[in-house]
């Protein structure tokens, strides 16, 4: 009995065993990355992107475009030996399509160019560099205003747009350059004479030992060394200027101490420190759009470094007016553009002007006066009035989400440049959203 109670454990215990062995996990088959391996892949750019990619409608557009201004620059022609240039339609498409993802850095559109689909399917096995799509961006603002004009243009002729009602507004756009890079005259002229003996001393290093660095080295330092050296000097010139301006002014009187704290930016001395929406102060360019109330499309654009937009209105109205062939039959903007010269300006034209009354009336108000006052005291003044808000803020809210926010760029020209791109690029996925028809090439 116990030997059967002996072998009965005996086997209960084996059998404990084998289950355990059972149950024991069985190492996973998986497909490991073998990175050494040669390969043969074919590729087909035009696979890269679906047929229905917003890239290209984008291409679309730009194809349809007249760019002959762009391809007279080029000095590459065929009775000439040298390098081909770049296609401009694509710099032109690649810049618009990263503007509309709200890329503004020319150094991160060409890693895209290399690592994105979709900005590999534009460029088309063409290669760029950043220098090159930089310069086309910066040099292009005379260009990418008749592009503007043009956008417009297009959806006049298709009867997308009537242009009737025409709305302004200005967006602080921050620039680059910090608060602290301000300074005052003393300050500057103190920076000029450091950066004019660094230019001086870079000049004696490399002419002591020519192979200290390399070309391309030598090169980059002198040219960043004359470029602080404009910088200062320009942001000296601008302080001066600026402090005549304090003391010739009759409306505002300022005193020494005011004058004497006068100052401008080295990084950036065209930028001006303005009031933005969050309650701070810090510098920007004040820019200016005109858009259709009814289709949203930008209409004209302008760049000032005026911190408030009191005597804008004018400059952009006939703005406006020289680009589409007259002025609308109404023009709105909020109570910071209210100026009885601009009011009475307005009353020469055809155009009615609604701006919100704030003055009180005066006893000597003219006729034009007079008509504005009374044209917002209705009920219909007021509700034309409010189709403003509806209209510039959106369209603020979807560039400042394309990265409009703070500018990649120094000076008064290039912020120019990139608010017009910005305000081509809206013009043209507006465009697709009005239900404006391309063949796709």
């Amino acid at each position: 009995m116990q030997q059967q109670l002996f072998e009965g454990d005996e086997s209960a215990g084996g059998e404990a065993v084998d289950s355990k062995a059972q149950s024991k996990p069985k190492a996973a088959r998986v497909v490991e990355a073998d990175r050494y391996q040669t390969r043969l892949e074919t590729l087909c750019l035009d696979e890269l992107v679906s047929e229905d990619h917003p890239v290209r409608d984008i291409w679309a557009y730009v194809c349809k475009l007249d760019l002959e201004a762009l391809y007279a620059r080029i000095g590459s022609v065929e009775t000439k030996a040298g390098r081909p240039a770049t296609d401009p339609r694509i710099l032109l498409a690649l810049w618009i399509y990263a503007t509309s993802q709200g890329v503004g850095s020319a150094r991160r559109l060409e890693q895209l160019c290399v690592e994105h689909a979709a900005y590999r399917w534009i460029c088309g096995g063409v290669n760029t560099n950043y220098h090159t799509l930089s310069d086309f961006r910066n040099l292009g603002s005379e260009f990418l205003n008749q592009l503007l004009t043009q956008s417009v243009g297009v959806l006049t002729h298709a009867k997308l747009v009537k242009l009737e009602r025409i709305s302004q507004d200005g967006v602080r756009v921050r620039a680059s350059a910090s608060t602290k890079s301000f300074r005052k005259l003393g300050k500057l002229e103190e920076h000029l004479e450091a950066a004019r003996q660094q230019v001086e001393t870079l000049k004696q290093l490399i002419e002591e030992d020519p192979g200290a660095a390399s070309k391309r080295e030598r090169a980059a330092r002198a040219r960043a060394s004359r470029e602080r050296l404009e910088r200062v000097d320009q942001a000296l010139a601008t302080v001066k200027k600026l402090r005549e301006q304090k003391q010739n002014e009759k409306r505002k009187k300022h005193t020494p101490e005011q004058i004497e704290r006068t100052s401008a930016s080295s990084t950036d001395p065209e930028a001006r420190i303005m009031m933005q929406p969050d309650g701070g102060w810090r510098p920007s360019y004040n820019v200016q759009f005109a858009a259709d109330c009814d289709a949203h499309i930008v209409t004209a654009v302008d760049v000032s470094t005026q911190g408030n937009d009191r005597g804008l209105m004018r400059p952009v109205f006939e703005q406006h007016c020289e680009r589409h062939g007259g002025p609308p039959k109404q023009w709105l903007c909020d109570g910071g553009y209210s100026s009885s010269a601009d009011i009475e300006f307005t009353a020469t034209t055809p155009t009615k002007l609604y701006l919100p009354v704030r003055a009180k009336r005066a006893t000597n108000d003219s006729g034009a006066m007079s008509a504005w006052r009374k044209r917002m005291s209705t009920e219909s003044g007021k509700l034309t009035y409010k189709l403003r808000s509806q209209t510039n803020e959106c369209i603020h809210g979807c560039m400042r989400m394309r990265g409009l926010r703070q500018l990649p760029v120094r000076g008064l020209i290039k912020t120019r440049a990139i608010a017009l791109l910005h305000a081509l690029t809206h013009n043209i996925l507006r465009s697709f959203t009005l239900g404006l028809q391309l063949q796709r090439t």
